[in-house]
C-alpha cells in the first residue's frame, strides 16, 4: 500500500513537470464508509494528507494558474446546526466515525489557504455533499451509504431474504448530489470563484437514512423489512428502541 502510494505520488509530480497543467481539479482521495474509516484510521489520514500535499505543492511549484480542492461535508462539527453553513467549520467536535478522514480534509483546506497566503496561489476549496452516480463503489465494507443500500436491497430481492439490516438508528439526515451536478458546479466555480473561503455544494434538500432506505426498497421492488443495528448509531450508544420498517 505505502510503496504503491509513493509511486503514484512520484508519477503525479513527474506528470506536473512534463504536462504543466493550468487548471487542476483535486478530486483524488481515499474514501469509504463507516466500517472502513473506523477500521483503518491511519490509512485514511496518511493517504489523504499525502495526496493533498503532493498535488497542491506540485500545482504551485510548476506554475498552475488555479487549483480546486474537493473536500467533504464531514468536515463540519457533529452537532452543527442545519442547514450547515461554511462558517461552522472548526466550531465544535467532529463526528467520531469520520474524525480521521475529516481532519485530513480540513488539512487540505488549510493547505490551500496557506499557499494562497504565502505564495498568492489561487487555490479554492469546495465542500460537496454525499455523491452518487455511475462508477460508484458498491463494496459493502468500503462504500458510502447510498450504494451500500442499493446493493443490500438488490441482493435481498434476488435471494428472497426477509429483512435488510442497516447500521445505526436511521435517524441521521444526509443530503445527496449526483456526480454530474457536482462536475457542473466545479467547472462553474473554477471559472467564477477566486476566494480563499470554502464554499458548500449541495442539492439543498436532505432526507433521513430511514427515508432513503424506504425509497430504495420501493424502487428495487423489494418486499423485505428494514431493521436497524444499534451497535453503529452515530452517538456510539446502544438504543434498543429502534424500529423495524
Amino acid at each position: 500500500m505505502v510503496i504503491r502510494l509513493r509511486r503514484l505520488l512520484l508519477a503525479a509530480a513527474l506528470s506536473f513537470e512534463s504536462e504543466r497543467p493550468d487548471y487542476i481539479f483535486l478530486a483524488a482521495a481515499k474514501v469509504g464508509g463507516i466500517y472502513a474509516k473506523n477500521s483503518y484510521p491511519a490509512e485514511f489520514m496518511r493517504s489523504n494528507l499525502l495526496i493533498q500535499d503532493n498535488v497542491i505543492h506540485a500545482a504551485h511549484e510548476y506554475g498552475a494558474k488555479k487549483l480546486l480542492f474537493l473536500g467533504s461535508s464531514c468536515i463540519y462539527p457533529k452537532l452543527a446546526p442545519q442547514p450547515i453553513k461554511e462558517e461552522y467549520l472548526l466550531t465544535g467536535p467532529l463526528e467520531p466515525t469520520n474524525e480521521w478522514y475529516a481532519i485530513a480534509k480540513i488539512a487540505g483546506i488549510k493547505t490551500c489557504q496557506a499557499y494562497r497566503k504565502q505564495y498568492g496561489f489561487n487555490a479554492i476549496s469546495i465542500m460537496p455533499t454525499n455523491l452518487y452516480g455511475p462508477g460508484d463503489n458498491f463494496d459493502l465494507v468500503t462504500s458510502h451509504v447510498l450504494p451500500a443500500l442499493i446493493r443490500k436491497f438488490h441482493e435481498a430481492k434476488k435471494s428472497g431474504r426477509s429483512e435488510v439490516t442497516i447500521w445505526g438508528s436511521g435517524r441521521p439526515k444526509r443530503e445527496f448530489l449526483h456526480v454530474d451536478d457536482l462536475a457542473e458546479a466545479a467547472v462553474f466555480l473554477m471559472e467564477n470563484y477566486d476566494d480563499g473561503e470554502i464554499i458548500n455544494v449541495g442539492a439543498g434538500k436532505d432526507m433521513s437514512i430511514v427515508e432513503l432506505a424506504k425509497l430504495i426498497r420501493e424502487i428495487t421492488g423489494c418486499q423485505t423489512e428494514i431493521v436497524f443495528d444499534p451497535r453503529y448509531v452515530n452517538e456510539n450508544k446502544f438504543d434498543n428502541r429502534l424500529p423495524v420498517y
